[in-house]
């Protein structure tokens, strides 16, 4: 069974109670607001999507940036790779030089 400490442990960096606090105050701020607006206390579920979308976001961005930066390293080493191997086999031209010659006599 599951511990109350281990619970209440920081989740995306902020702790348990502090989700509890914004979705509490959402929650008042939208019945609130619906005293005003009819039907304006529907916008507590859109506000606790958005709020689990950001969440879910905070938890996810270190392993989105390590990707970004993993396929920035992949993309320089192509192209060192691409380089490397059109200065060692001299294909920075399209063609040889015959068959250059070929395509001139033949236009």
């Amino acid at each position: 069974m599951p511990s109350v400490k281990a619970a209440l442990e920081p989740f995306a960096g902020i702790s348990f109670l502090t989700h509890v606090k914004w979705v509490l105050v959402a929650w008042i701020g939208t019945q609130l607001l619906a005293r005003l607006l009819p039907g304006a206390g529907f916008l507590f579920i859109p506000f606790l999507l958005a709020y689990a979308a950001w969440v879910v976001f905070r938890v996810g961005a270190p392993s989105l940036r390590a990707s970004a930066r993993r396929l920035a390293d992949l993309a320089d080493a192509a192209t060192k790779t691409t380089a490397a191997r059109t200065t060692a086999t001299g294909a920075a031209e399209i063609f040889s030089h015959s068959q250059q010659a070929e395509r001139k006599n033949k236009s």
